[in-house]
């Protein structure tokens, strides 16, 4: 059995592993959330993800989970200032 979280992340994976995934319509359907608390938890999961997905990019007993060009990308983000346990 799985929490609404965790279907939530899942229905999540599942979309972007489709051949036709539009990051850009993805984005913009989740600005066009007007309820501040979901943009809220939106943005702390992307925040946790990308500094997670930079330390396992960093890591060379993990880096082999992440994409290379995808951590460029991330390691472009400037996310010192979330620098804090979770």
């Amino acid at each position: 059995m799985y929490t609404p979280s965790e279907k939530a992340a899942q229905g999540l994976v599942d979309a972007a592993s489709r051949f036709d995934w539009n990051s850009m319509l993805f984005a913009g359907h989740i600005l066009n959330q007007h309820n501040v608390t979901v943009q809220k938890h939106i943005i702390d999961g992307m925040v946790i993800y990308l500094t997670t997905y930079k330390r396992y990019a960093d890591n060379p007993s993990l880096a082999y989970m992440t994409n290379m060009e995808a951590a460029e990308i991330v390691d472009a983000v400037d996310l010192t200032e979330f620098d804090q346990p979770w």
